[in-house]
């Protein structure tokens, strides 16, 4: 079987769009994502915040976001900020990464994870 890189990883043929960016253009969703099922405890979200609410271009912006291990075990979590550009002239990609912080937490532990 001849398989070439383009169908095997998703798309080289979407240009600067590969990997996981060619898949948000394209609405798929993976079986498996990336880090699917390396842990063995579950993690929640809440209390998102993003400061200032609003801001002009080149603006510093703090998120910030409540991580709670509500699983029996400790375990770590890394958590990602995307961002999109909806005003950008050319064409990109529907979120990218822009900070994460690997966090580690004990059962029922809760901790907030701030990106600047």
């Amino acid at each position: 079987m001849d398989i070439s890189w383009g169908e095997f990883a998703g798309g080289l043929r979407g240009g600067h769009l590969c990997g996981y960016r060619y898949f948000d253009k394209q609405n798929v969703e993976p079986l498996f994502p990336f880090g699917y099922g390396l842990s063995y405890t579950k993690f929640s979200y809440s209390d998102l915040k993003i400061s200032p609410s609003e801001t002009s271009p080149g603006q510093p912006v703090e998120v910030s976001v409540r991580v709670r291990n509500s699983g029996s075990r400790s375990g770590a979590e890394v958590v990602e900020l995307y961002v999109h550009d909806g005003h950008a002239s050319v064409d990109r990609p529907v979120r990218e990464l822009k900070g994460f912080q690997r966090v580690e937490l004990a059962a029922g532990e809760t901790k907030k994870s701030i990106h600047a």
